[in-house]
């Protein structure tokens, strides 16, 4: 699965790494070999981070995460810095670009709990 048709603008890190902002709360940094290293998920609040950060972990959809000021994403002021996450997890945001990470959430919430 891939993510490499939506419009991603790339900044150049040293030794060849590479931060790829998909959205103004998306971005991952891709080693020189193209690789994904790290994803990054933007917040405003540090409470909406937590709430994302316990959803990665309770659905084991990255391997470890921290929270932390924002570093990376400009326009946040607090992100999640996560090891190991799949690109669908990514591409599900990217095709729900247009809501903040906290409704995404409630809304995989909703769908998972929905009578069949």
């Amino acid at each position: 699965m891939t993510y490499s048709k939506y419009q991603t603008k790339v900044v150049p890190l040293d030794d060849n790494w590479r931060l790829n902002c998909l959205l103004p709360h998306l971005a991952t940094i891709t080693n020189p070999k193209g690789e994904r290293h790290t994803s990054y998920f933007g917040f405003n609040c540090y409470q909406e981070a937590e709430v994302f950060y316990q959803y990665l972990n309770e659905n084991n959809l990255c391997s470890r995460a921290i929270i932390r000021r924002s570093q990376r994403l400009s326009s946040c002021n607090y992100e999640i810095k996560a090891w190991g996450v799949g690109s669908n997890l990514l591409v599900r945001i990217l095709n729900k670009q247009d809501l903040p990470l906290s409704d995404f959430i409630n809304q995989e919430v909703q769908v998972s709990v929905a009578p069949n």
